[in-house]
Order: C-alpha cells, then sequence, then structure tokens
C-alpha cells in the first residue's frame, strides 16, 4: 500500500515538473526612468509559447498618461516574422492626446501549418518623455490567437499572465532630482550666509 502511494505521488510530481509554463505578454523593461526631453524604447515580448498552441496573430491595447509621455513610433518585431511566413502589420493607431495606442500583426493567408512558438518580441515602441513623474503602460487589452481549424482563434482556454509596464522620473508628486538637487544647495548657501554673518556679528560684538 505504502508503495502503490508513493508511486502515484512520484508520477503527479512528474506531471506537474512536465506541465508547460503559462504564457505571458509583456513591456520589457518592466520599469523605465529617463529625463524629460529624451527618448526610451520598450518591446512588447511573448515567452513560453508552446508549439502545440503556437501563435498565429496578437493584438494589443496600452494606455499611459499623455502629460508625462508621447508615442512617437510603433514597429513590429521579429516574433512572426522567424516563421518564414508574410505577416499582416496595420497602421498603428497612436492617440497622444488620450493616451493610448494600438496595434497587432497576423499572419496573412494562407495560413503557415505551424506558428511561432517559445519566445520573442511582438512589437517595440518608442516613447518621448514630455516631463517628470508617473505613470502605467498599461494593457487596456489583449489578444492571442491560435489555429483552430483554418481560422485563427483567441487562446479563448487557455490563460495567459499579462506584466504592465511602468515609467518614473523624480521625486513623488512629479518633483524632478533636478528640483530637489537645486533646493539643497539654496538651503546650504543661504545656511552658510547666516553662518557666515552670525560670525561677523560676534566679532563686532567682541571688538
Amino acid at each position: 500500500m505504502l508503495l502503490t502511494t508513493a508511486f502515484i505521488l512520484n508520477v503527479a510530481m512528474v506531471a506537474v515538473g512536465m506541465a508547460s509554463p503559462k504564457p505571458t505578454i509583456s513591456i520589457v523593461p518592466k520599469n523605465n526612468s529617463i529625463k524629460p526631453g529624451e527618448t526610451f524604447t520598450v518591446n512588447v515580448n511573448v515567452a513560453d509559447i508552446a508549439d502545440d498552441r503556437s501563435l498565429y496573430g496578437w493584438e494589443v491595447e496600452i494606455t499611459f498618461n499623455s502629460r508625462i509621455l508621447n508615442v512617437l513610433n510603433v514597429t513590429e518585431g521579429t516574433f512572426l516574422n522567424v516563421a518564414g511566413y508574410e505577416t499582416i502589420w496595420p497602421e498603428p493607431r497612436i492617440d497622444n492626446t488620450e493616451g493610448s495606442i494600438g496595434f497587432g500583426s497576423t499572419f496573412m493567408p494562407p495560413y503557415p501549418p505551424t506558428g511561432a512558438s517559445g519566445n520573442g518580441t511582438l512589437a517595440t515602441i518608442a516613447i518621448e518623455v514630455k516631463s517628470g513623474g508617473a505613470t502605467d503602460l498599461h494593457f487596456e487589452y489583449t489578444l492571442l490567437e491560435t489555429l483552430v481549424g483554418e481560422v485563427p482563434r483567441p487562446f479563448d482556454e487557455w490563460e495567459y499572465d499579462v506584466v504592465h509596464g511602468r515609467f518614473s522620473y523624480g521625486a513623488a508628486g512629479g518633483v524632478s532630482l533636478e528640483l530637489v538637487a537645486g533646493v539643497v544647495i539654496v538651503v546650504a548657501v543661504c545656511s552658510f550666509a547666516a553662518f557666515y554673518y552670525m560670525r561677523r556679528r560676534r566679532a563686532a560684538a567682541r571688538a
């Protein structure tokens, strides 16, 4: 009886160890901090896309604070292209007034027998920093598609993790580091001037 129980537990542990990890769509790097007036890029990446449920198409919408960031452009990544088939890449929708971008890509019919699997970059976003502060790069909407029959369909029965991004520059409340440093310098100069003035007054009093 004990041997049977041990065997069952061992089989269960092996099955858990062999289970495929949950796929992930994420913004990389997750945390960003760049000075106002400069630009930076982030990637929309996927990871752990299984061979038996490969990727045929995808679409995302990302929101951000438009008072802090300004999206310059979005370019398609190489993840789908590595399969060796042509993709459809519609013009990305960039709204720097409301603070949102929407874009996606899919294989062009006739669809390949096998989609893209593994890890890779779906797209790269170029962003300009308008001012200090903090904002999420938030996935408002995500869609991953695989092939069901002869038509791409959503991963309706396959959960995947979503990892949002973050931008932050300056102290709490959006106060920049330069301003904090300036205040520290002014306080130091004023303190030295006050010390020097009091020292002169004491010297004059003794005279």
